[in-house]
């Protein structure tokens, strides 16, 4: 049970001071699968793929990486990964001796082969000041919850924190 005083708002910050002088940007990887089918052990594959994909990511912090979360729905799975830069994710993902390479290779080799299952990521840099992350009555998720992210108490509206305004 989440024991944070009711009705206290956090924001999150990121603190990476290595991160070139762009000083609270970051970048945001969603990447998903879509059965277009019965899910089979092929799907249950790539789960298991990302699974070991994000252990090494978690166990070493000189990749860059900063967090993830996987959710479930309907129409397939994603994952939301937040990355210290473009460069680190492209660094890893590209890396002969990174766990990314085979299953990449095994997915290219299956949409050559099949269309019973859709592959798609989106990237996103987010620049500092462009973003927040309140929490309230729980506690910090998604962004939030990832290394190096601290949190401080929101005393400004929400309006105010994105224009880097405060209050009068």
């Amino acid at each position: 049970r989440y024991e944070e005083k009711r009705g206290s708002q956090k924001n999150g910050k990121i603190e990476t001071p290595d991160n070139n002088n762009e000083e609270d940007s970051f970048v945001v990887f969603l990447i998903g699968a879509r059965p277009h089918r019965n899910v089979d052990g092929f799907f249950k594959w790539m789960g298991d793929a990302m699974e070991t994909m994000i252990r090494e990511l978690e166990d070493n912090e000189t990749l860059g990486y900063i967090g993830a979360e996987i959710f479930a729905g309907t129409t397939g799975f994603m994952t939301v990964q937040w990355w210290k830069d473009v460069e680190s994710l492209n660094t890893w993902a590209s890396s002969n001796m990174r766990s990314h390479k085979g299953p990449w290779a095994k997915l290219a080799k299956m949409g050559a082969k099949s269309a019973d299952y859709g592959f798609w990521h989106e990237t996103y840099k987010v620049n500092a000041g462009n973003y927040e992350s309140i929490y309230v009555n729980c506690p910090p998720m998604m962004f939030g919850n990832c290394k190096g992210v601290t949190l401080e108490n929101a005393k400004d509206t929400a309006a105010q924190r994105m224009r880097g305004k405060k209050k009068e």
